[in-house]
């Protein structure tokens, strides 16, 4: 490749480059971390989520700004995203329809906010969410009080989530309705609440849960329902996280045999429900795919423009007309011919010659 092929092809990957970062939301900054697209916009002070943007990000960090109130479509000028930042911010309700248009979000932080409404379905257009944290924001221990109040059916409805934190969320009792839309849940962090009875109903009822998290909660070992809690926890010690502490007084067997049967029923449905996996993950678009496709158009481009100029000099070879007899080339050969003509061994040496 020449050199001037070589500029050329900087030149449009320059441009290719300033395109992508021309797309960049403003005040934000746009890189590739792991190969990931990725946009970092903390501590930005925005206010809404930004409306511009190159729609191939995977992951946003719009942490620490001054988000308030969110609308529907939201995020609809990312829909690749599925990693989304949300912490350290003011958001106060979470309503339906919000993340519509970023329906391939998979890991949602919503920590240290101040949410004093969450809508059970706000998670609906996220089918494949896998993470939530609602960690760290205060008020949700009201909410589930008042929501307690209502004889709601669930907390939130996400057949896909795995991994729920409400830690520091100032819980004080865990109903089974909290967890009772999130039949995929394996892991379930309530550390650090003030949640004093935890009915083992409210465990069982999570058919894959696996681990979780009870420290720091000011448990009453008295409770009956916490004395069932307690052999359950006895039971499946690997369900609970090793940091976490609960009861140690002896177990009332009395206690147990009131909800055994309750539990039974629970297990059984557990047996007949069929968990939905999560959507498969398909190859989202990539700002290095269109820089691969620019680069390999360029070479190709290349390529053919030095083809042609290798046909086109080749044939001006074949195409080229004889030395005329008064140029230099002509009368070479002519004095070559003399030479050989008069050589003692030629056979035409008496033939007179015949020169143009």
């Amino acid at each position: 490749m020449s050199a001037a092929a070589a500029v050329i092809s900087l030149v449009l990957l320059g441009s290719v480059a300033q395109l992508a970062q021309a797309q960049c939301p403003l005040k934000c900054r746009c890189m590739a971390v792991s190969h990931r697209p990725y946009v970092d916009c903390r501590d930005r002070n925005f206010e809404k989520p930004p409306t511009t943007g190159d729609d191939t990000y995977l992951e946003m960090n719009l942490s620490r700004n001054r988000l308030r109130h969110l609308g529907s479509y939201s995020f609809e000028k990312f829909p690749q995203l599925l990693i989304l930042d949300l912490s350290y911010n003011f958001i106060v309700e979470l309503h339906d329809g919000v993340f519509k248009g970023a329906d391939r979000i998979e890991h949602l932080d919503l920590s240290n906010n101040s949410l004093v409404f969450v809508s059970p379905h706000f998670l609906e257009s996220c089918p494949g969410i896998q993470f939530l944290s609602l960690a760290r924001n205060e008020y949700i221990g009201k909410v589930i009080e008042t929501e307690t109040k209502k004889m709601v059916q669930s907390f939130l409805v996400a057949p896909s989530l795995r991994t729920l934190v409400l830690s520091e969320c100032q819980i004080t009792t865990f109903p089974q309705w909290i967890v009772s839309g999130l039949p995929g849940l394996s892991t379930l962090d309530i550390s650090n609440n003030k949640i004093k009875v935890l009915p083992v109903i409210s465990i069982v009822s999570v058919c894959r849960l696996m681990t979780i998290n009870l420290e720091n909660n000011p448990f009453n070992c008295e409770a009956c329902a916490n004395a069932v809690t307690k052999n359950y926890f006895i039971e499946n010690k690997t369900k609970f996280d090793k940091n976490g502490t609960f009861c140690q007084r002896n177990v009332r067997q009395w206690c147990e045999l009131n909800i055994t049967q309750q539990v039974q029923e629970v297990r059984s449905k557990c047996l007949l429900t069929r968990i939905p996996d999560p959507l498969p993950r398909g190859q989202p678009r990539s700002l290095w795919v269109y820089i691969g496709g620019a680069s390999i158009g360029l070479v190709a481009l290349i390529f053919l423009a030095m083809l042609f100029n290798g046909l086109m000099s080749t044939c001006k070879r074949e195409t080229s007309p004889p030395p005329s007899p008064g140029s230099p080339h002509s009368r070479a050969v002519q004095m070559e011919l003399k030479e050989i003509l008069g050589r003692p061994d030629n056979l035409y040496k008496n033939r007179p010659l015949q020169l143009d």
